[in-house]
């Protein structure tokens, strides 16, 4: 019979759970390439247990992360190689900066795999944009409403984008409030003009009280939705960054 010292036990059984871990994933990333179904509704959420990466990583073209520039990132997930969901914890998706436009970059046929990656503990965070309602004269800002909200149900989100223009007759930079969300209690962020965010837990409110970021738990994972996609514009970054760096390190049980 084998005889191990405890500590010797620990690195063993530690290498075990490494071992089995690393399997789980590559097995998973073996049947998302060759187009097997692993929805959560399929293997059930205890067919493997996914270990994420720490990268933070854009439906599209990455943009200048300022303090935070120390954290290594993945460009293009609209189109990249579908296993390198897995090398990211958080995933900057929808408008960025100044630019109107569509929230919703991932084709449809990436959908199932986005919620996939929140079920495993992604956490997404998307950035929608002020818009005036159908009909009225005013050019809108977000382009793609109903696809915003078709995208948010496949995700198995409860989280809704109001139509609106809040905030936006004050200064360029606006200073958000703390919502009851447990991630922005004591920490800062900066914002313009927002739509209006309904359902989930509120993360950040506009001056004028409007709900501009709000959050909810789906599997392992989180989705958030912003009213506003200048909060990762380059003139602010810098301030939003220790926000940003939160999303990515706090415990799951620490973000709502």
């Amino acid at each position: 019979m084998l005889r191990h010292e405890p500590a010797q036990l620990v690195r063993l059984m530690q290498d075990i759970q490494q071992f089995r871990q690393q399997m789980d994933v590559d097995i998973k990333r073996l049947w998302t390439r060759f187009g097997m179904n692993t929805s959560p509704e399929f293997y059930g959420d205890d067919f493997v247990d996914v270990v994420l990466g720490n990268k933070i990583g854009f439906d599209l073209t990455a943009f200048g992360i300022g303090s935070c520039h120390t954290v290594e990132t993945v460009a293009n997930l609209a189109t990249a190689d579908l296993a390198r969901f897995d090398e990211c914890k958080v995933i900057l998706a929808g408008l960025q900066g100044d630019n109107c436009g569509d929230s919703v970059r991932f084709p449809e046929a990436r959908w199932g795999r986005v919620r996939q990656w929140v079920r495993d503990g992604g956490r997404l965070w998307i950035n929608s944009e002020w818009a005036i309602a159908p009909g009225d004269p005013e050019v809108d800002c977000l382009s793609d409403p109903p696809r915003l909200a078709e995208f948010l149900t496949a995700l198995g989100s409860s989280l809704t984008y109001n139509f609106g223009f809040n905030d936006c007759n004050t200064p360029d930079w606006l200073n958000a409030t703390a919502g009851a969300a447990n991630i922005a209690q004591g920490s800062s962020l900066k914002m313009a003009c927002t739509a209006a965010i309904g359902g989930g837990t509120t993360v950040w409110l506009s001056p004028n009280a409007t709900v501009m970021a709000a959050g909810e738990q789906i599997g392992r994972g989180f989705v958030f939705l912003s009213g506003d996609g200048n909060i990762w514009d380059s003139a602010i970054i810098n301030d939003n960054c220790p926000f940003l760096d939160r999303l990515l390190t706090y415990d799951s049980a620490d973000i709502l």
